[in-house]
């Protein structure tokens, strides 16, 4: 796997996840507060939110790659 590539994928997975924290999660917090929303909560969501991210785009990038290897082949 070739290193532009990872780095390509990682950049998205970081601009998805800000797009996401920015325009949904954020205003979603902002009123979550109102309603008494807790920080562990919170923390607990972020983390799984950025590991479903992760391992989608990670599961991605190694069927892309194996694609990308087969078609090269033949």
């Amino acid at each position: 796997m070739k290193w532009q590539s990872i780095w390509r994928h990682t950049s998205y997975i970081i601009q998805t996840l800000a797009i996401y924290f920015l325009l949904i999660q954020g205003p979603y917090d902002v009123w979550g507060a109102k309603l008494g929303y807790r920080l562990g909560e919170y923390l607990i969501n972020i983390v799984g939110i950025t590991g479903l991210f992760f391992l989608v785009e990670v599961g991605y990038n190694y069927f892309r790659q194996r694609l990308l290897q087969r078609h090269k082949k033949n």
